[in-house]
């Protein structure tokens, strides 16, 4: 008897079944998705994704942070703004390389932490494969260029929140665990926050996610973590087209360049050459980001391994 049939008694599973199942494996996902696009197109849904645009907002800012850490430097000030725009302030030793590593860190790093969120929700080789190797990019960090103790807490706690989520979470808890962890992460960031809007947002929403993660269910914790992954997901892409634009605010005040303007004054080309160039790389990374997490038969067979294996032709 084949041992691959031996269980199977009457009924067959065809790739119609098969994509069925994999569709509702994803449908927290596909859900946050949509919500999100229509929220994005319907009046008064900017107030619905507000929260979520000042999440997008923190995590671009922490990037450059994490970044002027990673150069040898420090993270001085986090400040967020009641517009969603957002500052980030840190002092490193002044090179090329380290001024178009940190300007870039914003967009380059919402785009690979939105993209890892996506991925991580689904336990696959791969996934655990991309954890493995983005520890081991932290670690070095940590062991040779971060040198604030607040810059190493930081780096210590996303590698283990990385591992955790990928090797240690069961599946019907990755959502609760990813919230808790977000969570924790931006009431850690208040060491940086030095207004009181930033302060209250990081304590509100980081105070929220955590309780999600702890008495929340898993259910409800599965779409907010959906939805946060999906928010940087997209935002790494719609929020690119402020940099086509030439007249740029923080907080409602007018500001000379942007992070595409930083880049091209220090490399070649325009700004508008580094935007596009930093469009094309988020949309691609979330094309791929979106293949491997909702796409790809292999995330699915991870879930229910008694589903063959099929090929798209």
């Amino acid at each position: 008897m084949n041992p691959s049939s031996e269980h199977r008694t009457g009924t067959s599973v065809t790739p119609n079944t098969e994509r069925a199942r994999h569709l509702y494996s994803n449908r927290y996902l596909l859900g946050g998705l949509v919500v999100l696009v229509l929220l994005s197109n319907i009046p008064f849904g900017q107030y619905v994704l507000y929260p979520f645009e000042l999440f997008s907002t923190w995590i671009h800012e922490v990037c450059h942070g994490l970044a002027a850490l990673a150069v040898g430097g420090t993270f001085d000030e986090l400040r967020l703004f009641s517009d969603t725009s957002g500052q980030a302030l840190s002092n490193y030793v002044t090179s090329r390389p380290n001024l178009i590593i940190v300007a870039s860190a914003g967009y380059i790093g919402t785009s690979f932490f939105g993209a890892l969120l996506l991925i991580l929700q689904r336990p696959t080789r791969f996934s655990r494969s991309l954890a493995a190797m983005t520890m081991a990019a932290l670690g070095f960090l940590v062991m040779w260029h971060v040198q604030p103790i607040s810059g190493i807490i930081i780096y210590l706690f996303i590698t283990a929140s990385i591992g955790l989520l990928a090797f240690a979470s069961p599946t019907q808890d990755i959502g609760r665990f990813g919230v808790f962890s977000t969570g924790c992460g931006m009431l850690l960031t208040l060491l940086y926050a030095r207004n009181l809007f930033t302060i209250a947002t990081l304590f509100f929403l980081g105070g929220l996610l955590v309780l999600l993660g702890i008495r929340g269910s898993a259910t409800v914790a599965n779409f907010v973590f959906s939805l946060l992954a999906a928010t940087c997901g997209l935002n790494a892409v719609t929020s690119i087209n402020s940099l086509f634009a030439t007249d740029l605010t923080v907080n409602g005040q007018s500001v000379a360049s942007s992070d595409a303007h930083a880049v091209a004054s220090y490399m070649f080309g325009s700004y508008q050459l580094w935007a596009a160039i930093w469009l094309v790389f988020s949309i691609l990374l979330l094309g791929w980001s979106l293949w491997h997490s909702v796409l790809s038969p292999s995330v699915n067979r991870a879930i229910d391994p008694d589903i063959p294996e099929t090929h798209p032709f």
